[in-house]
């Protein structure tokens, strides 16, 4: 089951998504950062202590993280 979700920040280049269930768990973060290396973002940091991602390029849409 994927864990909830929310968009706390969209802007035009940048998105963070907060995942307060897996906030702190960081062998899940440390499995999003892996899977990062294939994302198709210029920036994607990934923070399990606030349980947020933050994603960033040229142009990035809430469509583009789903």
């Amino acid at each position: 089951m994927l864990p909830v979700a929310f968009v706390v920040h969209a802007s035009r280049a940048r998105v963070r998504v907060r995942l307060p269930d897996r906030r702190g768990d960081l062998k899940y973060f440390a499995g999003v950062r892996k899977a990062a290396l294939k994302a198709p973002f210029e920036i994607m940091r990934v923070n399990a202590i606030t349980g947020s991602i933050l994603f960033a390029g040229r142009q990035t849409t809430g469509d583009a993280v789903a």
